[in-house]
């Protein structure tokens, strides 16, 4: 029963990624990038996907080469306390050590708010997310940028919620 269900997992983020290439349409033949919040969640929605099915290498091809994750640690006025992984390899190694040890089971990332720069090659997501019971109101800031024909994840921020 458990292979079938990592059988089921497998498939569901294979067709969450290929739902995400057709959604580039004709955008992605031109390499203009899409305004598109459809295409954004879809790269939020298989990043969460490869979490819970701890998926990694699907996980790394959805980040920028030199990608940047940080913890604002609650303080998100105070840069100095930070901690930074940056480069693939570094957020490879949060995932297999401080993401996925965690189990999560559900995780889910809902858009707050999309605004694009950088002649529309950027889009910058505010989030909230949740990690099974616990959730983070307008806690994450996700950058993605538009690079070979598609969104990447370039840099996200967790923890910007300041501690009551």
């Amino acid at each position: 029963m458990e292979q079938i269900s990592l059988a089921l997992h497998r498939h569901l983020f294979l067709l969450i990624v290929l739902f995400f290439a057709l959604s580039m349409g004709c955008s992605a033949c031109v390499g203009n990038p899409p305004h598109d919040q459809v295409a954004i969640q879809a790269v939020l929605d298989a990043e969460a996907k490869g979490v819970v099915d701890r998926n990694l290498d699907g996980l790394m091809s959805l980040w920028c080469d030199g990608g940047i994750v940080r913890d604002a640690k609650h303080t998100p006025n105070d840069p100095s306390d930070d901690v930074l992984w940056q480069g693939k390899d570094a957020i490879a190694q949060r995932y297999l050590h401080l993401v996925f040890p965690g189990e999560p089971h559900l995780l889910e990332h809902s858009i707050v708010h999309i605004s694009w720069k950088d002649d529309a090659h950027e889009a910058v997501v505010l989030l909230s997310t949740r990690i099974n019971s616990e959730a983070a109101i307008s806690g994450d800031k996700w950058i993605l940028c538009w690079q070979k024909g598609h969104w990447q994840v370039k840099e996200t921020t967790y923890n910007l919620e300041p501690m009551p």
